[in-house]
């Protein structure tokens, strides 16, 4: 389970910047894209075209931003991977981005499919971790109703039962 959910968390960096990249490439086109709703102040430098990293040079050194307000790569790293997340799991935006462009919303649904593949990956690994875990106590049961057969064809005693229950226990104890 440990490698699935490292597969899952890079898939998720991967999808957060292939959304990222889509909203700061569409944004001259749609000039409203997630990218400039969710940080406003990087609107125009989108639709001129700069360079991400120049852009947030830029507002970083805007004077009179509060800390919280303040632009960094993190910041948008964080928040296209919890889109790319909201989106991979089909549980909705709440107030996090929303798609608004036509990109936008195809590149969500592919998320939505990947994610989608992803979470069967993830359950079937599970069932299977759970069948191989109870596979002993079906063997046991198996056995134990191949016992119960064989006692009551052959009409066994009581005190006979109880060593034949008391061996086949030593057996799967021992095995």
């Amino acid at each position: 389970i440990g490698s699935t959910a490292l597969s899952a968390l890079l898939l998720a960096h991967w999808m957060a910047c292939g959304f990222f990249a889509i909203g700061w490439a569409t944004c001259k086109q749609y000039h409203d894209t997630w990218v400039t709703v969710y940080w406003p102040d990087l609107a125009d430098a989108c639709k001129r075209g700069d360079k991400v990293q120049d852009a947030v040079h830029l507002i970083r050194t805007m004077a009179g931003l509060p800390a919280y307000d303040r632009v960094t790569v993190f910041s948008m790293h964080i928040r296209a991977t919890y889109w790319a997340l909201a989106t991979m799991s089909s549980m909705g935006y709440g107030n996090g981005p929303r798609a608004h462009s036509d990109v936008d919303y195809v590149y969500a649904m592919f998320a939505q499919v990947v994610g989608a593949c992803l979470a069967a990956a993830i359950f079937s690994n599970i069932a299977q971790m759970i069948n191989k875990g109870d596979a002993a106590g079906a063997r046991y049961q198996m056995q134990l109703a191949k016992i119960n057969e064989f006692m009551r064809l052959y009409k066994l005693s009581p005190s006979m039962c109880a060593k034949l229950h008391g061996y086949n226990d030593l057996l799967f104890t021992v095995n």
